[in-house]
């Protein structure tokens, strides 16, 4: 049995029977997936990851990862958007392989990887996939042997304390008016032309998710605005990949969030706010803030007093300190970047996605990875509104950038170019 990171402690605190921290990746390919070939692979490509293909369970204390070596079946998948991996059944397995027509999903529990970790086992696995259907055109590619420090937890020595350093203090910030939809995730993807965007964000001189973080905090001041005269600062959560800034190689959690907080909007136009949020950006994913953020969460994991209470009571601190604390950002954004198959593979795969369940008590997050010429960003949504939506789609029509919008089970919209009418 293995110890959980510190991301993964947290995630193991916070779920519960209405919310657990899974993610989803999934990849479309050119033909049906043939489902005894898929169950091969991933009996195969299981043992490789131990700490991905695993379970959680829990002791009197603390929440232990055992790896599952068999028995990890393949399941239909059933339009239940990050809903095979449960708070019930997270004991028998915390990652599930779906399929559905020309489509293989794996959903995860944040508790075990990032998404850097679960590409890794989703492009094992694919690549094993394919190899075993198509022989003589896909070689076999053994991704993660012979490769140190896979599974080494980076964050404990990362953890530094730095004088005059001090982490973003939240308070009252705006949130979404919510009320919990049990029925589950509702999904829209956005497809963008990759050059598109990078024509936007030469003209804004940022980087892409600096300039969709700052389209996000217009689209949520709009709905604001509209809504209700709400006049408290908006937060967001933005991940960052620890793993280039600290040259680790670790498949386990190596990650934080940066949080800009904007306060003024001016005239509610992205020249208005990416100077400041670039600057708070640049801030805290410097090496000495992410450093003391490490710091004051492994001091917390360590101490003595709160290492000796019983799980449940833990759970319920975490819980409670969440929602002074993260649980006053509206969503999060989470841009895992370029997904990259080897050449050989790449002409049997049309469509990579990424999905994220929303964060305990918030109603939205967002995903984004792009593949080829394409980027998809994907708002995970289950509350019982959707102006945010439209918002965000007016707001990618004012910057020129044209867009096709899915849901998950079908195309709701076609492609939309800049200055057409459109209705919802």
């Amino acid at each position: 049995m293995y110890t959980p990171d510190h991301t993964g402690v947290i995630h193991s605190y916070m779920m519960n029977d209405k919310n657990i921290n899974n993610f989803r990746l999934s990849v479309t390919l050119r033909e049906k997936v043939d489902t005894k070939i898929l169950q091969r692979a991933a009996d195969e490509v299981l043992p490789e990851f131990p700490l991905i293909g695993a379970r959680l369970t829990p002791s009197r204390l603390f929440y232990r990862i055992k790896p599952v070596k068999k028995g990890l079946k393949i399941h239909a998948d059933r339009y239940e958007l990050l809903k095979s991996v449960t708070f019930r059944n997270i004991s028998q397995y915390a990652i599930q392989v779906l399929f559905r027509d020309n489509q293989i999903a794996v959903e995860f529990f944040h508790g075990l990887t990032d998404a850097v970790g679960a590409f890794t086992f989703m492009k094992a696995l694919i690549n094993r996939y394919l190899h075993y259907r198509y022989p003589s055109e896909v070689q076999r590619n053994d991704i993660v042997l012979n490769r140190k420090n896979i599974w080494q937890d980076c964050y404990p020595k990362h953890g530094i304390f730095h004088y005059g350093v001090f982490n973003v203090k939240l308070g009252q910030y705006y949130h979404f008016p919510y009320r919990y939809v049990r029925v589950g995730n509702r999904t829209v993807t956005y497809s963008m032309s990759v050059k598109k965007i990078k024509n936007v964000t030469r003209q804004y001189r940022c980087s892409v998710t600096e300039l969709l973080t700052g389209i996000l905090f217009l689209a949520v001041y709009h709905m604001r605005l509209e809504k209700q005269n709400d006049k408290r600062k908006i937060a967001m959560m933005v991940a960052v990949n620890l793993r280039s800034i600290f040259s680790e190689k670790t498949l386990r959690n190596f990650s934080l969030y940066v949080t800009p907080v904007i306060k003024n909007f001016g005239n509610g136009c992205l020249e208005d706010i990416l100077p400041e949020l670039q600057k708070q950006i640049k801030w805290q994913k410097s090496r000495k803030y992410l450093e003391n953020q490490i710091y004051r969460n492994e001091k917390l994991q360590n101490n003595i007093l709160f290492a000796k209470l019983p799980l449940r009571f833990k759970r319920t601190l975490v819980q409670s300190a969440y929602k002074v604390t993260g649980g006053k950002t509206c969503m999060t954004l989470s841009n895992f970047g370029v997904a990259t198959f080897p050449e050989d593979m790449t002409s049997y795969i049309d469509e990579v996605d990424f999905l994220l369940s929303t964060r305990y008590q918030t109603q939205y997050n967002c995903a984004v990875i792009s593949y080829r010429d394409t980027l998809r960003l994907s708002l995970t949504n289950n509350g019982n509104t959707t102006v945010l939506e439209k918002k965000l789609e007016e707001m990618l029509l004012q910057l020129g950038i044209p867009f096709e919008q899915v849901e998950y089970g079908g195309k709701i919209h076609q492609l939309l170019r800049n200055g057409e009418n459109y209705e919802r």
